[in-house]
């Protein structure tokens, strides 16, 4: 009786096919493996068909991850690292990021979409290379469990599931975690790569010419040297804070670290009062960020306390003896205490490179109680000898940034030409002046006292003095404390980048020469508080403005607080008048210089009469940005995910190049290729497929013993034939059914 059984698999490695199985001898068996295949004929050639290759989805698989993982690196780098290498209180970034922020989450989709389109045909391929072991393994290739989420837990559903106490063999094989692994690294790292980025308001580029506010290098002298300083002196004496207009950008030399100032982190930026600043450039200001070329002020000053009479450079040669018996250049009025004749009225020291300033507060119009006087020094050029007395006092143009005719050979101090300015001030708190039942008592305590320098001064020249000491006329001894200064500055020509908020190339040019006499802006230097203390001198409102500038405790007063002062004229009554609790401490007048400089820095570029005339002006060689949605860093690290897509682009490339351009015997592992090749199954191992239970969802008894790997039935004759082997691989220039 003959069997119609088709395409039975044997446990053999050269196992016989056949159309029709008929019973044969051992014999028979060998000489059908050790004949030679015939040649077929033409028309038996037309019959078969040879293995197909899919280009596109090779192509697909091969360039698609790596245009994905290029897309990626092209948004990092030109959107995510310019906005976070910018690190300041502005967001800067290129135009249409929108459209980039959202294309890259329809990249997403699509690059999830081209992995597993990929990997799909690389698997078909790869099934007849790598030999699963099994169909069990194999069903687990059928749905693509590598691909995702929901394959994942199925697979892991699959290996840890068992039925009568037999656990069946469905780990995965080898080639499944080769397939997975990719597709693992993708799917993490798109949200990753979502994380990387966020859309906010910020500023980007633009052709648009800068319209900015303040001096430039044309105005910058349109002013008396006067006004400057009545305008500083007056944001001085109230503390109004040195706050840049427009956008408020202070520039700062390229590669300085902003991070380690708070004030260059705001904006708009406020020049600190209790602390002094490094070289920076300050320019005038467009109402958005700018970039180009642009005219201003570089500066840097800085103030620190003095400890003892020896830190003075200035002040203590004032007191030191010379041989000659003076450390004057004059030796006219060498007492060193002055009247009120002489307040502010510099006086040269012998090496004529400084000059010492004494000024006092003895009317006791502010405060009855205090009584102060102060010396000021500071350095001056160094060929000074030929300026006249009357230009220590008076700003004349050559104290300005130009140069008074074409002439002139004078070596103007310029930015790292540092000069120094001393401040040494004496007080006395008079504690004769409270009523003894007065609940609040003076404090006493100073910070920073120079002992050296204690009793330097006395009070005795006072208008009013209290019935305790006016019967002895005896001297009372004042503290002193001290603060030394050093500034400098120049004007010129830099090229500022808006988006760093940093200048470069900086080039030296001073202003126009004004052909009218006391007509420019005097120069920013150590002396410059010097100068801003010398509107108040005449009229005792200079220590006042130092209290008020440093922000220290002001006066009491109310009608609480009672007073005796004995009057030469009206005799011995009671008034209504302030009292000051506590001394100026030495960081007070640290921080009161500080602001005096900051004050005037402001002035020289933003601020005054002429400033509010001439309004705004168009700067050619600048360009502003523009406001619009910009793309900012996120909470995770870009580098993470680039990661991740250069891994998953490798090995999914190199997997394509490797397998999916070879011949194959289908497109995908598709339902209709499983379909197909359960219908290959030889008649013994259908049946025992077919004798398990079609109402279970899975049993693995049966698939266990089915061979796992896509191979060549009929390896012995010339037209093969697919279906599943234990070992033989399917030759790929053969002809096919």
């Amino acid at each position: 009786m003959r069997h119609s059984t088709k395409y039975e698999v044997l446990d053999d490695e050269n196992t016989e096919y056949s159309n029709y199985y008929e019973p044969t001898t051992f014999q028979q068996v060998q000489e059908t493996q050790s004949r030679p295949q015939e040649q077929p004929s033409e028309y038996d050639q037309a019959s078969g068909n040879r293995l197909q290759r899919f280009y596109v989805r090779a192509l697909v698989g091969t360039l698609g991850p790596f245009a994905v993982c290029a897309y990626f690196i092209v948004i990092w780098r030109l959107y995510i690292v310019p906005a976070d290498e910018s690190k300041g209180p502005l967001t800067f970034g290129k135009q249409g990021a929108t459209w980039i922020f959202y294309s890259w989450f329809v990249a997403g989709v699509l690059g999830l979409s081209l992995s597993l389109y990929g990997l799909a045909g690389v698997e078909a391929s790869m099934l007849m290379e790598w030999s699963v072991g099994d169909a069990t393994r194999l069903m687990l290739h059928a749905d693509t469990t590598w691909s995702g989420p929901g394959g994942w837990l199925k697979t892991i559903k699959w290996a840890m599931s068992s039925r009568s106490g037999v656990r069946c063999r469905r780990s995965p094989a080898f080639l499944w975690y080769i397939l997975a692994f990719p597709s693992m690294l993708v799917f993490v790292a798109w949200p990753f790569s979502g994380l990387t980025m966020e859309v906010t308001d910020g500023y980007h580029h633009s052709n648009t010419i800068a319209n900015m506010t303040g001096f430039s290098y044309d105005t910058f002298n349109e002013r008396g040297t006067a006004e400057a300083y009545d305008d500083a002196a007056l944001k001085w004496s109230s503390a109004h804070e040195a706050t840049i207009p427009g956008a408020g950008i202070v520039y700062t030399p390229e590669g300085f670290d902003r991070s380690k100032l708070a004030f260059l982190n705001q904006l708009p930026a406020v020049l600190p009062k209790d602390d002094g600043v490094p070289t920076i450039f300050l320019a005038a200001q467009a109402n958005k960020p700018a970039e180009g070329n642009v005219w201003g002020l570089l500066l840097q000053y800085n103030c620190s306390v003095i400890h003892k009479a020896q830190d003075f450079q200035i002040i203590n040669k004032a007191h030191e003896p010379t041989s000659s018996g003076s450390p004057w250049a004059a030796e006219k009025d060498q007492s060193f205490w002055f009247d009120k004749s002489d307040i502010d009225k510099p006086r040269l020291l012998k090496d004529r490179k400084s000059a010492v300033v004494m000024v006092n507060q003895t009317d006791g119009s502010w405060c009855p109680n205090l009584q102060a006087a102060a010396e000021v020094g500071f350095q001056l050029w160094t060929d000074t000898s030929a300026l006249p007395m009357s230009m220590l006092q008076t700003p004349d143009s050559s104290d300005c940034y130009l140069v008074r005719n074409q002439n002139e050979t004078r070596d103007y101090p310029g930015i790292h030409q540092e000069q120094i300015l001393e401040l040494a001030l004496w007080q006395r708190l008079r504690p004769g002046y409270i009523k003894a039942n007065f609940t609040l008592q003076p404090n006493y305590l100073i910070d920073y006292n120079i002992t050296d320098y204690f009793g330097m001064h006395d009070v005795r020249d006072f208008q009013g003095l209290s019935e305790d000491d006016f019967s002895t006329r005896r001297p009372l001894p004042m503290t002193a404390i001290g603060v030394q200064c050093r500034a400098s500055s120049s004007v010129g020509s830099a090229d500022i980048n808006g988006v760093k908020s940093s200048f470069s190339n900086f080039r030296r040019t001073d202003t126009p020469f004004q052909n009218i006499r006391n007509r420019c802006a005097r120069r920013f230097t150590a002396a410059t508080p010097y100068y801003m203390l010398s509107h108040w001198t005449m009229s005792d409102r200079w220590l006042p403005a130092m209290f008020k500038s440093a922000a220290a405790p002001p006066p009491f007063s109310g009608s609480s607080l009672t007073v005796k002062i004995f009057d030469l004229v009206r005799g011995r009554k009671s008034y209504d008048l302030r009292m000051q609790l506590s001394f100026l401490q030495a960081e007070q007048l640290r921080r009161a210089m500080l602001q005096a400089y900051a004050s005037y820095a402001m002035s020289l570029m933003y601020s005054g009469e002429v400033a509010m005339q001439n309004g705004t002006f168009l700067n050619p060689n600048a360009t502003e940005f523009v406001s619009g949605l910009v793309i900012t860093p996120g909470v995770m690290p870009s580098l993470v995910p680039l990661a991740l897509f250069c891994i998953w682009a490798l090995i999914s490339s190199a997997l394509g190049v490797l397998y999916g351009f070879r011949r194959r015997w289908t497109e995908t592992l598709d339902g209709h290729t499983m379909f197909r090749m359960g219908a290959e199954l030889a008649d013994h191992d259908r049946r025992e497929l077919l004798r398990t239970s079609n109402i279970l969802k899975e049993d693995c008894v049966a698939l266990d013993d089915i061979p796992g790997l896509v191979g060549d039935t009929k390896p012995e004759i010339w037209l093969g034939r697919i279906g599943l082997v234990k070992k033989v691989k399917a030759d790929k220039k053969k002809l096919y059914e």
